[in-house]
């Protein structure tokens, strides 16, 4: 797992009805499992209070071709992708697989089009929104904390004071 893949983990496990699996394998053949095609989406997030079930994949590159690639050849074996990963997970059969791209936001004006063409409910989201020090790492609500630095100053009590 790279660095990037940790810090969207944490963002996604920081949002307390989601639950995610790192480097989940992904089997793309129904009748022998360890044949091809397979893959590994970098974190399957399964949202509870949407009840949906997001493929969350995470770069930085700057000419992302594999991505693409990999969005292409998912859409072509979409079918099967559903129906075992719902199968190998017992997750239920209505909720909606959605891809999701996490990445810097050059890398993101070359895949969101192509995202929303092969998956129109596809989501993209910039790596710069989801480190940690913008969100509350316990229970991430969907606007972002205010800044330790913007707050109000608070004043200390002095222990020795109280003592006395």
């Amino acid at each position: 797992m790279d660095y990037f893949q940790g810090v969207v983990l944490e963002y996604l496990r920081a949002d307390r009805t989601c639950f995610v699996n790192p480097e989940f394998w992904i089997r793309g053949n129904p009748t022998n499992p360890h044949d091809k095609p397979h893959w590994f989406v970098d974190v399957l997030a399964v949202q509870m209070k949407l009840k949906q079930v997001w493929l969350c994949e995470v770069t930085y590159a700057k000419q992302p071709r594999a991505l693409i690639q990999r969005l292409k050849n998912w859409k072509t074996h979409w079918g099967t992708i559903n129906q075992t990963l719902k199968e190998d997970t017992f997750i239920d059969k209505d909720w909606p697989l959605i891809p999701w791209v996490f990445g810097a936001p050059d890398t993101l004006k070359v895949v969101e089009p192509v995202l929303k063409d092969l998956f129109p409910q596809g989501q993209t989201k910039s790596l710069e929104t989801v480190l940690p020090w913008l969100y509350c790492t316990y229970d991430r609500k969907e606007e972002t904390k205010q800044a330790e630095e913007e707050r109000p100053a608070q004043p200390t009590s002095n222990v020795s004071d109280s003592l006395s």
